[in-house]
């Protein structure tokens, strides 16, 4: 995998303090500690199962682009096929490096022994951390706890369980960092989302044009569920709201 060119993709898709050792580096005895490894191992079954799902919601998509293939359309959904594809070859790869290092013994309880970096403190201004107004109590006006609920259901059903190590500064870390990248993610996919139905608006395809909508408004709520995990876990971190 590595000689293909996964790597590369992780690398892009991973900031280093979620990189696992490569391959040689394992057989060679790089160490990744008991957390990282339970981490890794459930992101691995929760990111391959969300992608594949996420394929298949472009099913109905493909066929109604295959009646009529418009160049923009078409651009847009072989990019996010492409993505999707790769992303989940590059969980195969987390996989069998997760395994590797267990095979290897490569696994510790002890952090301080680990060669995988700790998460970087989450930046306390900018577009991704909370502003003034975002409150918990407003987030939960508009649907964001009953839906953070159904999503922290449905993760866990395809993670094998709910995360262990959020007890923790580090963990906390590690999940606001996962929510920014999250946000990102889901913003641009609606905006490419939006970007493919512009034609099938043209071609008055509206039940088509009704069922992109869903999943950019989809996309739009989990990038919503994101910042409010962030304002939800600011406190407890003490950073201040931007601005």
């Amino acid at each position: 995998m590595e000689l293909i060119g996964v790597r590369v993709f992780y690398t892009f898709l991973a900031p280093p303090w979620h990189q696992l050792p490569k391959a040689s580096g394992l057989a060679k005895g790089a160490i990744m500690s008991g957390p990282a490894y339970r981490k890794g191992v459930r992101d691995c079954r929760y990111y391959a199962s969300a992608n594949a799902i996420r394929l298949a919601s472009y099913i109905p998509i493909y066929f109604g682009i295959k009646e009529n293939p418009h160049p923009l359309s078409v651009t847009v959904l072989a990019l996010l096929v492409a993505f999707h594809v790769l992303s989940i070859l590059a969980e195969a790869y987390k996989g069998v490096l997760l395994w590797i290092a267990i095979l290897h013994d490569r696994v510790t309880e002890d952090e301080a022994q680990s060669q995988i970096p700790g998460p970087q403190r989450p930046k306390a201004t900018g577009l991704f951390a909370p502003y003034w107004f975002e409150t918990q109590a407003g987030y939960m006006r508009i649907g964001l706890e009953h839906f953070r609920k159904r999503v922290a259901t449905f993760v866990d059903s395809l993670s094998g369980g709910p995360a262990t190590e959020r007890s923790s500064r580090k963990g906390l870390y590690n999940f606001v960092n996962d929510t920014i990248a999250a946000e990102k993610i889901h913003l641009i996919a609606s905006a490419m989302g939006g970007c493919m139905m512009v034609p099938f608006i043209a071609e008055r395809k509206f039940l088509l044009v009704g069922y992109i909508s869903l999943l950019v408004l989809m996309d739009l709520y989990l990038a919503l569920l994101q910042r409010f995990h962030r304002t939800r876990v600011w406190k407890a971190l003490r950073l201040d709201k931007s601005p």
